[in-house]
C-alpha cells in the first residue's frame, strides 16, 4: 500500500521569476491536445488514484493536492526527484498529477522526463508513438506527442526514443520553449525526472520550473542521501519532502481504515 506524508520546506510561497523564451504563438487554453489518439492508463495497483480511489492512500494523495493548491498555488510546475533510485518518485508524480487532474477538465499535464529509465510510456496502452525526446528534436508536433486518457482526465507525454545525451536534450533551448508553451496552455505541470544524486537532469529541468519536490522512501533513503540530494538543488526552490512507504503503527492504522470505510459505507452522509 502507498503511504506518503509531506513536510514542507518552509520559506516564501510566492512564485519566483521564471525566464520566459520566445516560442512562437501560445496554445490558447481549451484546445484539445491528442484528441485523435485517446489512451488508456493501466490500472495498477500503486496507482491508487486510479486502481482504488476510495482508498486512504488515494487520500493521501488527495490531501497532498489541496495541500500544494491552497499554500504553493503559483508553483504550477513542479519537477520531482528523488535521491536515488526506487524512492518511488514516479509513482508519486504519476498519483499526484491525476489528483490535480480530478475535475481540471484537462488542464493537467504530466510528463515523463526521466529519459535514462522511462516509466509512463510503459503504463499506456497502446505505446504512444512518440514523446518528449522527439517533440524536443522536432520529430513530431506537440498534438501527436500529447496523449489524452480514456479513463482519466489527465493529459501525459512519455519519454519518448531513447536519447544519446539526456541531460543535453533537457537543457537545451528548444526544450525550455516547449515548457515556456506548455504553461501557456495547461494550469498544472508535474515533471518527473531522474533521481539527482545519480544525474543532473532534475535540476537541468529545474530551470524551467517553480519548484521541486523531493521524494524519500522510508527504510530505504539514506539520511546521508537526503541531505546531499537537497543541496544539489539548485536551479529551483524546494517545495517540500515526500516520505513514501510510511507505515504507522498496526493500532493507528487499523482505527483509521475503519472509521475511513465506515463513513463510506453510512449511507446518510453525517
Amino acid at each position: 500500500m502507498v503511504r506518503i506524508t509531506f513536510r514542507s520546506a518552509g520559506g516564501p510561497k510566492r512564485r519566483r521569476s521564471v525566464p520566459s523564451w520566445s516560442s512562437g504563438a501560445p496554445l490558447p487554453k481549451g484546445e484539445a491536445l491528442g484528441s485523435s489518439h485517446a489512451r488508456r492508463m493501466a490500472e495498477a495497483a500503486d496507482l491508487v488514484m486510479l486502481h482504488s480511489p476510495r482508498s486512504e492512500s488515494a487520500e493521501v494523495f488527495r490531501r497532498l493536492k489541496n495541500l500544494l493548491v491552497n499554500e504553493y498555488e503559483s508553483m504550477r510546475v513542479i519537477v520531482v526527484t528523488s535521491a536515488g533510485p526506487d524512492d518511488g518518485k514516479s509513482v508519486v508524480a504519476a498519483n499526484l498529477a491525476l489528483a490535480f487532474a480530478t475535475g481540471d477538465k484537462g488542464e493537467t499535464l504530466l510528463i515523463d522526463a526521466d529519459l535514462r529509465r522511462p516509466t509512463l510510456g510503459r503504463r499506456l496502452d497502446p505505446p504512444p508513438g512518440c514523446g518528449l525526446s522527439d517533440l524536443v528534436s522536432g520529430r513530431c508536433t506537440l498534438d501527436e506527442a500529447v496523449v489524452v486518457l480514456d479513463n482519466a482526465p489527465l493529459r501525459v507525454l512519455a519519454a519518448g526514443a531513447p536519447v544519446s545525451d539526456p541531460l543535453g536534450m533537457l537543457s537545451s533551448q528548444a526544450a525550455r520553449d516547449l515548457v515556456s508553451q506548455l504553461r501557456a496552455r495547461f494550469q498544472r505541470i508535474v515533471i518527473d525526472t531522474p533521481p539527482i544524486l545519480l544525474f543532473t537532469d532534475a535540476d537541468g529541468v529545474g530551470a524551467v520550473g517553480d519548484g521541486f519536490l523531493m521524494v524519500t522512501r522510508a527504510r530505504h533513503t539514506l539520511k546521508v542521501e537526503y541531505t546531499q540530494a537537497l543541496s544539489m538543488i539548485s536551479s529551483a526552490p524546494l517545495i517540500g519532502t515526500v516520505l513514501n512507504d510510511a507505515r504507522p503503527n498496526l493500532a493507528d492504522r487499523q482505527r483509521f481504515r475503519s472509521r475511513y470505510h465506515e463513513y463510506y459505507d453510512d449511507g446518510d452522509g453525517a
